[in-house]
């Protein structure tokens, strides 16, 4: 279903208000508190290449997990005193038309460090197109007691190395195999399964790591022999992540149906980077079966929801599920790394309302609850919390003139985070919908914005985000044949007429 483009633009930050803003900055998150990300994709490499080359990316390109998987959102300190502390977020402002825009957002933090963690040893098993170069970077993360496998794919599937200490990578040198041919790929994964439910291995933790090598996984004629795969990986409770740096439905399928994660990687730096990332986030999970239910209070509706794919709604409640969640790789939104990737995210939930936005009988109400559980992979204990926000605006209205509301008001980059995602993923569908004239009308709108917003809170993440705007925005102006729209008519804070 196509989502219009909602922007949620404080007034302050956009300029029209200028001098009203707060000049307050973020305290960022407290030591000894570290991010928690759900699985699946890590980045929008994919989506970053194709600009980059000039392109214009296909609208389904830019996927939300991975957009914010790629920031690092500081958040209060992670004290609850279970393994996932869960942090629940409202922001109301104007729309462009008016309206009220009130948008409910769940960050999560930990006290948790990976490196602490008492776990499994690991048996890693690597399959596809090796090179010396991984083993080396592999065998850089694992310790003493973990194992390794690897399974070799190209003309004909090889097993040089089946449950051994990481040692055994040091010799292993593996060429890197360039055959087109992609019919191994399935005999691959079908013997690392058959070496996994091996009973000598039962105390590890499995982990199946796929590279693509130059040529990606390729094409597959069918993808049920996938799936099926994927499944029983899934019953064997081992996630299957895949580095690729070509686009292919075979790697979606492989880490949806096993809670695994999807690496876009372009050169050596970048694979090595993606590794670390893994090593220090997917290989210890936190929690398991986390549901987060989000109900709207009497007077709203939910809307549409960011960044939670296995999401549901029935219009009133959302709920939101996430199969797995492990620790964060990023120490803060300058920590660059193992790259961008390994931020922590969150999730968005968009409170709708038919109420007279325009009063001024300001009051507090509730304005949606939050309700919390998971399996705790530490303690072994079922966690339960629950957690009502309030506004007080009053329901569905907006705030004063140029006094946008943020539940935590050094904390407004999760919504410019959304914003931004929101520009790219409009501008982009606008361009392939050959409407590239409104398309155009995004970058500028975003650059006041963008200003303001950085002068109040400096912001690495966001920057980058900008500054991939401003090259998309030249991809598509060197395309355009048609005069940029005086006036794009969507519900935003603040319009321009």
């Amino acid at each position: 279903m196509k989502r219009e483009l909602v922007l949620l633009i404080p007034l302050a930050w956009f300029g029209c208000a200028a001098g009203q803003a707060s000049d307050a900055a973020s305290e960022g998150e407290p030591e000894g508190s570290n991010a928690v990300i759900q699985s699946g994709p890590q980045d929008i490499g994919e989506y970053r290449s194709i600009v980059d080359a000039g392109g214009i990316p296909a609208t389904e390109v830019l996927d939300e997990r991975g957009f914010f998987a790629e920031h690092k959102i500081d958040l209060p300190e992670a004290n609850c005193g279970a393994s996932v502390c869960v942090h629940p977020m409202l922001a109301v402002a104007p729309r462009f038309d008016g309206g009220n825009w009130s948008m409910a957002f769940v960050g999560m933090n930990t006290a948790l460090d990976a490196r602490t963690l008492p776990t499994k040893p690991r048996h890693l098993v690597l399959v596809g197109r090796l090179s010396s170069e991984i083993a080396d970077i592999v065998q850089s993360t694992l310790d003493s007691d973990d194992l390794v496998s690897v399974v070799t794919v190209a003309e004909e599937v090889r097993v040089p190395v089946r449950g051994e200490g990481v040692d055994a990578l040091s010799d292993l040198l593996v060429a890197l195999q360039t055959s087109d041919s992609h019919a191994e790929l399935y005999s691959g994964l079908a013997a690392a399964l058959e070496i996994l439910r091996d009973d000598s291995f039962a105390d590890y933790a499995g982990r199946v790591l796929v590279f693509g090598g130059d040529a990606g996984l390729g094409p597959s004629e069918t993808l049920e022999p996938y799936k099926d795969i994927a499944a029983a990986f899934a019953g064997l409770q081992v996630p299957v992540t895949v580095f690729v740096n070509e686009p292919d439905d075979v790697s979606h399928v492989l880490t949806d149906l096993t809670w695994g994660n999807h690496y876009f990687v372009q050169g050596s730096q970048d694979l090595e980077n993606a590794l670390r990332a893994e090593a220090e986030t997917a290989f210890v999970p936190i929690a398991r079966n986390l549901t987060v239910t989000v109900e709207a209070a009497p007077g709203y509706g939910v809307g549409d929801i960011y960044g939670a794919p296995l999401a549901t709604s029935d219009g009133k409640v959302a709920v939101l599920k996430s199969p797995v969640a492990y620790i964060g790789a990023r120490s803060a939104s300058d920590d660059f790394e193992a790259g961008r990737r390994g931020g922590g995210g969150g999730w968005f939930v968009e409170l709708t309302s038919d109420r007279d936005p325009t009063g001024n009988n300001y009051e507090d109400a509730d304005a949606f609850t939050l309700v919390v559980e998971y399996e705790d992979t530490v303690s072994g204990e079922s966690v339960r919390e629950e957690t009502t926000v309030v506004t007080p605006l009053g329901v569905g209205q907006n705030p004063p003139p140029e006094q946008p509301f943020f539940s935590d008001p050094e904390r407004g980059k999760p919504f410019m985070m959304l914003n931004m995602y929101l520009a790219l993923s409009t501008a982009t569908m606008l361009a392939n919908e050959n409407r590239c004239g409104s398309a155009l009308t995004i970058e500028p709108m975003m650059t006041q914005a963008w200003e303001i917003f950085t002068a109040l809170f400096p912001d690495a993440d966001i920057g980058a985000d900008f500054a991939l705007l401003k090259r998309l925005n030249d991809n598509i102006e060197l395309q355009c044949q048609e005069p940029m729209s005086r006036y794009i008519d969507f519900p935003a804070s603040c319009g321009y007429s």
